[in-house]
């Protein structure tokens, strides 16, 4: 599989991030209060935006 590098962030001392514009068109666009969601096999992270169920949004399980 090719990769290709859509951007870069520095973590600030919150650990937070900006997502980079390139990544935000990729996922469609990005709003304010959307949830961004971290997927891994172990090895790589995937992200994608999604909704949460309340369960998962308390306790970080589905």
């Amino acid at each position: 599989m090719a990769k290709e590098l859509l951007g870069v962030s520095k973590v600030t001392s919150k650990m937070h991030i900006t997502i980079p514009k390139a990544v935000q068109n990729a996922l469609g666009g990005v709003e304010q209060g959307q949830y961004i969601l971290f997927y891994t096999d172990g090895k790589r992270i995937w992200i994608t935006k999604g909704e949460i169920k309340p369960l998962e949004r308390e306790t970080g399980k589905g």
